[in-house]
This record gives structure tokens, C-alpha cells and sequence, in this order.
């Protein structure tokens, strides 16, 4: 079979065409974990997470590169009498995942980036933007509607883990292990709390 010029143009014209798709692809980290999670009552469930972070390149640090924080989701079974599976996805980042002791079940969520705050509309003196479940649905509520019982249980990011630890996709996140990467992470990211500016 002779290849005539046209079909060389034609090749060429697609490699072009599928290489920054190819780049895009590439581009794009995901990182998935479970982890053991404690309720305000003293129980605990096993939730899954994952991450989705952008390869970018710093021009102002040198061209070094880095990853930017893109997507997350949670999923996880709660325990009786509610026994159902939840799930949630976003540009925020969960922090935590808690039952009130009505059986509300509510999810805290960080702004981790600046778009994700501009998607959110979450106001720079709440810093979270948080929900509770209603039938199937997450509805966003106001930080002053959420119970102080609830405070943040999840680990705040997979960056540490998988990142700085070099560690694989896939792995389990028990209590010790979480502890010990809340202990590592700076002072200003250590609080857990939930913090509230306004008052009630």
C-alpha cells in the first residue's frame, strides 16, 4: 500500500489535532483513597475519597511545577438507623461529613481555590460553604444553621499523602496514619475547628 502526500498531510493535520488533547489528559492527576472517619457520637464508617489535580507550571517561582486542586468527591454508607449511601462531588474540598443527633446528616466542605469560591458565592467571612441532605439532594444552608456539634473529621487534602509522601493511589487512611498527616501539615491548615466569624 503506497502512502501518497495527501495522506501524509492528513496524518500530520491529526497528530496535531490529538496532541494537546493528549497533553490535557496527561496533564490531569487522580487520587483515590478510603479513610476512617469518627462521628460526633462516637461512631465511625469508612468513606471513599478522591482528588482530581492540574499539572501547572510557576513562572514566578522558576518554571517549577506543581498541582492545583481541581475536583473531589466522597461517597460512604452511613450507619443504621439512616443506612444509606451518600455521595458528593465538587470543586470544594470535603472537611466534614457528620450526623446531628436529629439524624441531619451535613457536609462542610473548604474553598480550596479562588474559582471554586467564585462558583460557591461563599462569602470571605465563612470560608466553607455547607450543606445538608434533604431526601436525595444536598441543599446549601448558611454556616449559622450548622450545629457546633459538627467539626471537621476528614482529612483536609490527598496532597500530603500522595504527593509529599510519594505514596500509591488506593491506599487505606486509618486513624493513626490521618493524625499523623494532620501533625505535618503547617499550624494555619492544623486547626480543627470549624471557625465562625459571625454570630448567631
Amino acid at each position: 500500500m503506497t502512502t501518497t502526500p495527501e495522506d501524509s498531510w492528513t496524518t500530520t493535520l491529526l497528530l496535531f489535532a490529538i496532541a494537546p488533547m493528549m497533553g490535557a489528559c496527561s496533564s490531569m492527576q487522580h487520587f483515590e483513597w478510603t479513610e476512617d472517619v469518627q462521628l460526633s457520637d462516637g461512631r465511625k464508617i469508612v468513606v471513599q475519597r478522591s482528588e482530581d489535580h492540574r499539572r501547572i507550571t510557576d513562572v514566578g517561582a522558576g518554571f517549577q511545577q506543581g498541582l492545583l486542586f481541581q475536583r473531589s468527591g466522597i461517597t460512604a454508607t452511613l450507619p443504621p438507623p439512616i443506612g444509606r449511601k451518600i455521595a458528593f462531588d465538587s470543586s470544594l474540598s470535603p472537611l466534614a461529613l457528620d450526623i446531628s443527633p436529629g439524624n441531619a446528616i451535613y457536609l462542610v466542605c473548604s474553598v480550596p481555590t479562588r474559582e471554586s469560591e467564585l462558583e460557591w458565592k461563599v462569602p470571605r467571612e465563612d470560608f466553607y460553604a455547607v450543606f445538608r441532605l434533604l431526601d436525595d439532594t444536598w441543599q446549601r444552608i448558611s454556616l449559622a444553621d450548622l450545629p457546633v456539634s459538627i467539626q471537621p473529621n476528614l482529612l483536609p487534602s490527598g496532597y500530603g499523602l500522595f504527593v509529599k509522601r510519594e505514596l500509591r493511589s488506593g491506599i487505606h487512611v486509618d486513624t493513626r496514619l490521618k493524625n499523623e498527616l494532620i501533625a505535618e501539615l503547617p499550624p494555619s491548615d492544623r486547626l480543627r475547628t470549624i471557625i465562625r466569624l459571625r454570630q448567631r
